[in-house]
């Protein structure tokens, strides 16, 4: 027996029908949303600061849908900035790591310091997925936090690297996209 899945059928006129009693397949995606961020920023200091242009909305279809959140993020650093970043749904922060006393905790990060000279041109991806539970059908905002570093104030950049010295150096785009799943 074959059976069809749809979510609407239009006939030659284009006026909708609906399908009484539908329901999506759970682990059915959705949909999509994604926010291109195409400039460049900095931040620097030793607390958490948003992400400058950095967020992605979706509005879920039902309640017990699922979100999965995809950060695409290129950061530019100088020497010793150990970036960790923080989530937050609604302005509301998500799950953290547990901290270790003297350290600090976030839910991912970015350390790649070599301490040399050349850490100035380092431009490299940050990539997190997290899979969220928002329980809602209104808008839903991700956003953003970072924290350079937690001892001394360092900067980073976003979409570049600290120094465009030449024509090898460059500046690119970073993606945060939010795929909603049936649940």
């Amino acid at each position: 027996m074959s059976i069809a899945y749809v979510n609407q059928i239009l006939p030659k006129d284009t006026a909708q029908v609906s399908i009484p009693n539908f329901a999506p397949i759970a682990g059915s995606v959705l949909q999509v949303v994604q926010t291109v961020k195409t400039d460049t920023a900095s931040i620097a200091g030793t607390t958490f600061i948003d992400v400058p242009g950095y967020s992605v909305t979706i509005t879920p279809q039902s309640t017990s849908n699922k979100v999965v959140v995809d950060v695409c993020l290129h950061v530019g650093e100088n020497q010793d900035a150990f970036p960790i970043f923080r989530m937050y749904r609604n302005g509301v922060e998500l799950q953290i790591a547990p901290a270790i006393s003297p350290g600090n905790s976030g839910m991912f990060g970015k350390t790649t310091t070599q301490n040399s000279a050349r850490d100035q041109y380092l431009l490299e991806p940050v990539n997190f997925k997290f899979l969220d539970t928002p329980n809602s059908t209104s808008a839903v905002t991700y956003t953003l936090k970072c924290r350079a570093m937690g001892t001394t104030s360092r900067t980073i950049y976003f979409n570049r690297s600290q120094t465009i010295g030449d024509a090898n150096q460059y500046t690119v785009i970073s993606t945060f996209t939010a795929t909603e799943i049936a649940g």
